[in-house]
C-alpha cells in the first residue's frame, strides 16, 4: 500500500512473493542475486522491490549481493540490460525477472 492511500483490495503479496524469492536462491548457494523489473513506481512494483532487497539481506552469516536492474518495457531495452548484467565481472548467479511476458 501507498502511504496515504486506503482502497479495500485483494492483490498478491509481492512483497512476501519476491522477498521468498530472495531467500530461496540464497538457500540454494547463490550470493550475486538480481531482479529484473520494470521502472515503475506502481504499488506492486515498488513492493516486489523491497521484499527482493529484504530477502537479499535477511540470511546475516553470508554476504549477498542484491541488484535492482529496471528495463523500460522494450525489447532492446531488456536485451541491453540483460547484456549488461551478464558481462560483469561478477555477474548473478541467480536472476529473478518481473514482467516476464515482457522478456
Amino acid at each position: 500500500m501507498h502511504p496515504g492511500v486506503r482502497l479495500t483490495s485483494v492483490d498478491i503479496d509481492y512483497r512476501t512473493t519476491c522477498r521468498h524469492a530472495a531467500q530461496l536462491f540464497l538457500a540454494n548457494g547463490h550470493r550475486r542475486l538480481a531482479f529484473l523489473k520494470l521502472n515503475s513506481r506502481l504499488a506492486g512494483d515498488v513492493e516486489s522491490e523491497e521484499g527482493f532487497l529484504a530477502g537479499a539481506r535477511s540470511v546475516h552469516r553470508h554476504a549477498a549481493e542484491a541488484l535492482v536492474c529496471n528495463h523500460k518495457g522494450t525489447v532492446s531495452h531488456i536485451c541491453q540490460k540483460l547484456d549488461d548484467l551478464l558481462a560483469c565481472p561478477g555477474r548473478p548467479t541467480a536472476l529473478l525477472v518481473s514482467h516476464a511476458p515482457m522478456c
